[in-house]
């Protein structure tokens, strides 16, 4: 996931973020686990009709997701002092 890496669909990232980060050890596997929950809501949400989810159950994907971008950068932050 370093180094200008480009990927065509959100699939593509999933599978480089458990590849490069989460089987390598740079990241704990709790945040892959975070990011399977926040992508598989998505794609339910944006593709089987008439999902609807509850407040409660979307703060907590929102907090997941929002923990989740801190963790990225705080990891690229690393990576930039290295």
């Amino acid at each position: 996931m370093r180094g200008g890496h480009r990927y065509a669909k959100h699939s593509g990232v999933r599978a480089a973020l458990h590849r490069d980060l989460i089987r390598s050890g740079r990241l704990d596997s709790s945040w892959g686990r975070i990011y399977d929950r926040v992508f598989e809501n998505r794609q339910r949400g944006d593709y089987q009709e008439l999902v609807v989810f509850d407040t409660a159950h979307a703060n907590e994907l929102c907090e997941e997701a929002t923990a989740f971008v801190a963790q990225m950068r705080q990891l690229l932050s690393h990576d930039q002092e290295a």
